[in-house]
């Protein structure tokens, strides 16, 4: 998946990746790539512009928070309604916090997501969303500068 998140505080690219156990993410922001590649039981946050590895265990970082069981989300309806210039059919749920959030679709093709939250809005607009995953996104550099955090 790649997409283009929007909110009040700026613009966001993200990818992300999964394969054979593998995860990996991109991101670029304010002119920064960074890219984090989860595999072997460790975390690798890769930062190209300072050409660094800062590697952790799996377990240190990234943790989600408790996001609620998916069931605890309640449908609340479909609209349709305007999503960065185009009118697209949304499907409207209520998470356990309050918060809203609509999956806009254009002929069962998701186009984005507007998550209404805590007084901010973010929208992640979809670029691709397919299985092109490319081999060098899960390698990590040997000849970049490692900072092991894992211990």
């Amino acid at each position: 998946m790649k997409a283009r998140y929007t909110s009040d505080g700026g613009e966001m690219e993200y990818e992300l990746y999964q394969a054979n156990g593998m995860t990996a993410t991109v991101m670029n922001t304010q002119g920064m790539n960074t890219r984090t590649v989860v595999r072997d039981g460790k975390t690798y946050v890769i930062i190209e512009e300072q050409q660094m590895v800062m590697v952790y265990s799996s377990n240190e970082l990234f943790e989600l928070p408790d996001m609620g069981n998916v069931a605890d989300f309640n449908y609340i309806g479909e609209g349709s309604g305007d999503f960065h210039g185009n009118t697209y059919r949304y499907d409207e749920y209520e998470d356990y916090t309050g918060g809203r959030q609509f999956y806009y679709v254009d002929g069962g093709a998701l186009k984005g997501i507007r998550i209404v939250a805590g007084g901010m809005t973010i929208d992640m607009i979809i670029l691709a969303l397919d299985n092109n995953i490319p081999a060098s996104v899960f390698e990590v550099p040997s000849d970049y500068m490692v900072i092991d955090m894992s211990d």
